[in-house]
């Protein structure tokens, strides 16, 4: 006979050791597990389980968590002799004992996760007592390999990466980063776990997915960052899949965590509102070391809340800089946002509805000219450029010759430079002699390269008013194109339209207020005048596409 508590053979009815009834000795379908039974008399009566016990990587292969169904089914010949109590500690017993098995490897698949659930219901065991168990296994299993007090040197590194996240202090974040990744692997340390892969999603989203992917132990805020790094990638569904599943496979961490988290990915998704429904539940039952996600969450969706929880930009830089930079537009002081006009006016005839429409196709033209990388782009770009320009918008010709020029067709790419270079001087306009300046600028066919000339007509078109051309000659002097590179220049050949509130300036300004060239150094300020920039395309469309360019880079 069998006892399928201590595991043994023994003649009888009853094990001498531990008093279970023998039963006839089950044919093994896969490991065997051995089970402590202090670990389950810990369980049984609330205890933690002692660091004592071994749950160690036995071996990589997946777990054959189903070969204890045999046991439940041995397991019922003996119920109708157990009292309740016995039948349930009997229950937690070999649910530990599937646990342990899944845990040997020190992290949980989903899959051993469905058969560990399914396993409960056979058991007739309830679901919280079930997490509990699972829970003190992945604790031990955490805690067997790694350790939660930090030591001096320890102590000292975090504090430092603190104050430089206070800071936004991203060089010397990185200039650490291998030193924290070293105490990460050491020190089970909540919030040191929190700010390392924190880090990680934020300046390195790549290796944080990789982690994520590739690690086989479970890791609570390696999971929550990771949302942030797969929604850097675009991977919505990915992100998903890690917001359903932390109350699973941790159940021992608050649920308001991860309607935070959901808070902020559905900002960064589809906005306010759709955010409001995921903080209107939170009730404040949150690890402390989110606390500032709290309020940065909070500081641009509902300012009025931020001031009366103390949040300022400064303590939030870092989390609205690397996580929220594409989304603050709109509520972060933009407050001279200009509004596309979509429809027509009373005043507007129908051909002043099609010279809009087409400059609308050239705006979007332009965006795909600066984003070309192959000659399908190029094409791309003709297909938008070529009504505008047969409809006799300057800036439309000048991209149908540079992209006729990229796919290397000479003849048509001349007969656009010819066409615009031959519109009648006594009545050019400003936006013709900014295209006339861009044939010379880049050069096409038998308009070569000439510096001196793209700037003398930059100059006549920002004479009649025109402060896009201004920037473009600022353009010039930030990239060093055709020019010696001078950040001050640039900044002074863009002031006037900044101070003009032009889409373009801003843009200018915000890049170099972004970036530290030629004004000090706020990712903040440049974030917010690279959003404000975006929504002036009716001001200045080159200035609003640049600033949405170069935010989508960032």
């Amino acid at each position: 006979m069998y006892c399928p508590n201590c595991r043994k053979e023994y003649d009888g009815n009853f094990c001498p050791e531990c008093g279970m009834r023998l039963i006839e000795k089950p044919i093994s379908q896969g490991r065997s597990v051995n089970v402590n039974l202090g670990d389950a008399n810990a369980i049984s009566g609330g205890l933690h389980i002692s660091d004592s016990h071994d749950v160690s990587n036995i071996d990589n292969s997946v777990h054959n968590i189903s070969n204890t169904t045999s046991t439940v089914n041995n397991y019922t010949q003996v119920a109708a002799q157990k009292t309740e109590m016995e039948l349930l500690q009997e229950r937690k017993k070999l649910y530990l004992h599937a646990c342990k098995r899944a845990y040997e490897d020190n992290v949980l698949e989903p899959s051993e996760k469905i058969e560990l659930d399914r396993y409960r219901l056979e058991l007739g065991l309830d679901e919280m007592t079930a997490d509990t168990i699972l829970d003190q296994v992945r604790q031990l299993a955490m805690q067997k390999s790694q350790r939660t007090e930090l030591t001096g040197i320890a102590k000292i590194k975090l504090k430092q990466l603190t104050e430089a996240l206070k800071d936004n202090d991203v060089k010397a974040i990185l200039s650490q980063i291998d030193s924290f990744e070293s105490l990460a692997g050491k020190f089970n340390n909540d919030e040191l776990q929190y700010k390392y892969y924190l880090v990680l999603a934020a300046l390195h989203h790549e290796i944080c997915i990789e982690k994520y992917e590739n690690t086989k132990v479970d890791n609570y805020w390696k999971s929550f960052w990771s949302y942030f790094a797969y929604l850097k990638e675009n991977k919505a569904e990915k992100a998903s899949e890690i917001l359903f599943s932390l109350g699973d496979k941790y159940p021992n961490y608050p649920e308001d965590n991860a309607a935070l988290l959901g808070a902020a990915g559905s900002f960064i998704k589809y906005g306010k509102e759709a955010a409001h429904e995921y903080l209107s539940s939170i009730e404040g039952n949150y690890t402390p070391v989110l606390q500032r996600l709290f309020e940065t969450l909070y500081l641009i969706i509902d300012p009025d809340v931020a001031k009366e929880l103390g949040a300022t930009e400064e303590a939030c830089a870092f989390y609205l800089i690397h996580f929220f930079k594409k989304n603050i537009g709109d509520y972060l002081d933009s407050k001279d946002e200009q509004k596309e006009v979509s429809l027509k006016s009373d005043s507007e005839t129908e051909t002043d509805v099609l010279k809009r429409q087409w400059i609308a196709m050239t705006a979007e033209a332009y965006k795909l000219a600066l984003e070309a990388e192959s000659s399908e782009d190029s094409i791309n770009v003709l297909n938008m450029s070529i009504p505008p320009a047969m409809g006799g918008i300057p800036m439309a010709m000048l991209l149908s010759a540079t992209a006729f020029r990229s796919i290397e067709q000479d003849d048509e790419a001349n007969k656009w430079a010819k066409e615009l270079m031959s519109l009648d001087p006594q009545n050019e306009d400003d936006d013709v002699m900014i295209a006339k300046a861009g044939i010379y600028k880049i050069g096409i066919s038998s308009y070569t390269k000439n510096t001196d000339l793209a700037i003398a007509y930059y100059k006549a078109s920002a004479d009649k008013g025109n402060l896009d051309a201004l920037c473009l000659v600022a353009d010039m002097y930030y990239d060093g194109e055709l020019v010696e590179q001078n950040f001050q220049m640039s900044l002074t050949w863009a002031k006037t339209a900044y101070e003009s509130k032009n889409a373009y300036g801003i843009f200018i300004y915000g890049r170099a207020y972004y970036e530290g060239k030629g004004l000090p150094k706020d990712e903040l300020t440049g974030i917010r005048l690279l959003n404000e920039a975006t929504n002036m395309k009716s001001n200045s469309y080159l200035g609003a596409i640049c600033a949405e360019l170069y935010l989508k880079k960032i």
